[in-house]
């Protein structure tokens, strides 16, 4: 007799129907800008690319785009409240903002518009800054 397959136990490239996956590329992972952020921002970078394909988060930015008379590229762009960040584990806001700010200081996000004084959230864009970062500095090195 066959060995029985567990069916309850789904193999880790099952296409979940409603589910969400964040990217993250291998000259990202080789990349000296990203090997420098902490293990926490790394966390908020799998969290950002989940927000862009996030039906809510998607909602909540074409609200605010209507809101402000503002077209977003909704493509590289999101909203991140916080209420997602509580939801995936960042319980301190503060905290939570650290990183968002690490992130973007490296050069992988940009803050598109602030609305802390308007009670929204804000809007962040995904940045390729971050290559460029490490080709000036290989420049620099030589």
């Amino acid at each position: 007799m066959g060995k029985k397959k567990n069916k309850d136990i789904p193999s880790p490239l099952t296409n979940y129907k409603n589910d969400i996956h964040a990217r993250v590329f291998k000259s990202m992972l080789e990349s000296k800008t990203w090997q420098k952020l902490t293990p926490s921002a790394k966390n908020m970078y799998v969290l950002c690319s989940v927000q862009l394909y996030d039906n809510n988060a998607k909602r909540y930015l074409k609200y605010l785009a209507e809101e402000q008379g503002i077209d977003y590229n909704h493509s590289i762009t999101f909203v991140l409240p916080s209420s997602a960040l509580e939801r995936y584990g960042f319980r301190n806001t503060n905290n939570a903002y650290k990183y968002l700010k690490e992130l973007v200081n490296a050069g992988f996000i940009d803050v598109v518009i602030r609305n802390k004084h308007r009670k929204r959230g804000n809007v962040y864009r995904f940045s390729e800054k971050w290559k460029y970062n490490e080709i000036s500095k290989m420049q620099v090195d030589d």
